[in-house]
């Protein structure tokens, strides 16, 4: 596990300042991120971090990732881990199939798991990361033998909470039950992006400006793993909307099952918004408890974000086969002239296909 984060009262003060200066995830992530050339996905570098700083949460955010091989998925993933202290979380790329329930028993608590390639993961630790994540803890029963040879149950608990980060490249390597309580999200495969990712390379590797920036990256990591700290010392402080419209504000449809775990996932995403706000706002102490505000403003990027989360859970087609579609569509588009878009029809296997509206 990894050493207790070494920070001074300076630092702490820096870190206060710049939390104050700047919005942290619309202003300072985003900037930093680009002056180092950690490029596009700038929602998901926003749902990473509102992850990982909902570890302590009674119910954290948890992301599942999907995206072909090579697209840079865990790489952009690697660098936001490396904006937190690194006792904060930890990454996993393999894992036997019993293997977290042998650490020590406070091992995991208020940390974010990382899991590279849900492949490289034997099916039963898959299983074991699924009940972390649904019941916040692990137990298992096991037979030890004493010192005569006799067979003894021994209870082994494993406290969270934790909050967790999967990436595959495979949709159906994530059972539905699992996929159903995350946030679903998708690489970015589009060509603008590969570019972006070649030309930052280039530009990182074969510039002066490069070369300066890449020396300047332990420092901007650091500025960042600051910041961090000093929100984690945020945690127990209780967050509360600003009046009673906003309350109502956030409460999403009843109309199905998948509605309860998404109100859940919601107003966790808001309280870890205003968290990155606090230092910006005035609080209050009301019973003795300090009191942060949640605002209109936390409410309507949460709502942008889960406005693309609740896309991805009803749509019919995800991810790189719908940047596929949408080539189609702009290929039929340009040759169609006045014929309707329904009405065209391509050869696809053995079927004729008809396109949306």
């Amino acid at each position: 596990m990894a050493a207790p984060y070494q920070i001074t009262e300076e630092r702490i003060k820096k870190a206060i300042e710049n939390l104050k200066a700047k919005d942290y995830l619309t202003e300072t992530l985003p900037e930093d991120m680009e002056y180092i050339k950690v490029v596009g996905e700038e929602d998901n570098k926003i749902l990473y971090t509102l992850a990982i700083l909902s570890r302590f949460e009674d119910k954290p955010l948890h992301v599942l990732i999907i995206a072909r091989s090579g697209i840079g998925k865990s790489y952009i993933q690697k660098m936001i881990l490396k904006l937190h202290p690194e006792e904060d979380w930890i990454r996993i790329s393999s894992a036997t199939k019993q293997v977290l329930y042998y650490v020590p028993k406070n091992a995991f608590v208020g940390k974010c798991i990382s899991i590279d390639e849900t492949s490289g993961v034997h099916e039963e630790a898959f299983y074991t990361v699924r009940t972390f994540k649904s019941e916040g803890k692990l137990e298992l029963l096991t037979t030890e033998k004493d010192a005569n040879g006799a067979n003894h149950a021994k209870r082994k608990i494993v406290d969270g909470p934790v909050s967790i980060l999967l990436s595959t490249t495979n949709f159906n390597s994530v059972d539905n039950e699992t996929r159903s309580r995350m946030i679903v999200t998708y690489g970015d495969e589009s060509d603008e992006q590969t570019k972006k990712i070649i030309d930052a390379e280039f530009f990182m590797n074969n510039t002066v400006e490069g070369q300066k920036r890449k020396k300047e990256i332990p420092v901007i990591l650091q500025k960042h793993k600051d910041m961090m700290f000093v929100l984690r010392e945020t945690q127990n402080i209780e967050f509360v909307y600003e009046n009673e419209e906003l309350e109502k504000r956030v409460k999403l449809t009843d109309e199905d099952i998948q509605s309860r775990r998404n109100i859940s996932l919601f107003t966790t995403m808001i309280r870890c918004i205003a968290r990155t706000r606090y230092f910006r706002r005035q609080s209050e102490t009301k019973d003795g408890k300090v009191k942060g505000k949640i605002t209109k403003e936390d409410v309507e990027l949460a709502e942008k974000l889960i406005a693309k989360i609740l896309l991805n859970q009803t749509a019919d087609i995800k991810g790189s086969t719908q940047d596929f579609y949408n080539k189609i569509c702009i290929l039929v588009d340009s040759k169609r002239k006045n014929i309707p878009r329904n009405e065209q029809e391509f050869m696809g296997g053995e079927k004729y296909v008809s396109l949306q509206n």
